[in-house]
């Protein structure tokens, strides 16, 4: 986003953020991802994460391993290797579509290789042995996935086979609850959520509208955008999608 908007690619939208005072709603630190060279350039729809690791208990349990939180990434794959449970698999594949699938590549890179890694692929900085590690990380971790997950052509294919009783553990965003919720798992009981190994806490991001200087019409485009922040607009997606609003009064 700082790329476009020094670039000049990216619609001014300070005029908005001006009319609507949102700097007033807006969390500051939100506020400053989109705001480069004292312009805002985005609006916040809302706050959510990618690296939420979901798991199934019985599968576990049946699979005759401990469930998370895993201390390290060894811990997730001794379980791994040790999971037993016929017809079903330890982990819950769905990374496709790609860009989602790139999303969660990256926060499991950041969680087994380190800070450093993300840092590197966020800033065009990635060298070949970080894209040599990555790919023998997840072509080990799909080693452990059912054949129909691996390729499941849904952002929420991981998890619906770990809520569904196939597959002992997925990662997703927050909107992974539903997945178990429908098939009437008993939350911290028979499912359970947490950070994936060796993390200490959640990635949160928020999720931007822009609207690039190309628009045949900017005004309208930022005009929508700004109905995903109306108080309506976030009292509604937030709790249905597990995210956390953008706007402070809500």
């Amino acid at each position: 986003m700082k790329d476009w908007a020094e670039s000049g690619a990216l619609y001014d939208m300070s005029s908005v953020w001006d009319e609507f005072d949102l700097e007033s709603i807006i969390p500051q630190g939100v506020a400053n991802s989109m705001s480069f060279g004292g312009n805002y350039y985005g609006l916040p729809f809302v706050v959510e994460m990618n690296n939420v690791l979901y798991w199934n208990e019985n599968v576990l349990a049946e699979g005759g391993v401990p469930a998370p939180p895993y201390d390290s990434w060894d811990d997730f794959f001794a379980a791994a290797e040790a999971f037993n449970a016929p017809g079903k698999s330890f982990w819950g594949g769905g990374y496709s579509p790609d860009w989602f699938g790139m999303a969660k590549s990256l926060m499991i890179g950041a969680s087994y290789f380190g800070p450093e890694y993300a840092e590197r692929i966020m800033n065009g900085k990635a060298t070949a042995e970080d894209f040599r590690g990555t790919l023998e990380l997840h072509t080990r971790i799909f080693g452990y996935a059912n054949k129909d997950y691996v390729s499941a052509n849904s952002i929420t294919g991981g998890a619906e086979a770990a809520g569904a009783g196939l597959a002992g553990m997925a990662i997703l965003g927050p909107w992974g609850h539903p997945r178990f919720v429908k098939n009437d798992l008993v939350f911290d009981e028979e499912w359970n959520l947490g950070a994936l190994p060796g993390t200490p806490t959640f990635v949160y991001y928020p999720t931007t509208f822009m609207v690039f200087e190309q628009s045949k019409a900017p005004e309208a485009a930022a005009a929508m955008a700004l109905t995903g922040l109306l108080l309506d607009t976030q009292q509604i997606i937030c709790p249905s999608k597990g995210a956390v609003p953008a706007r402070t009064d809500v």
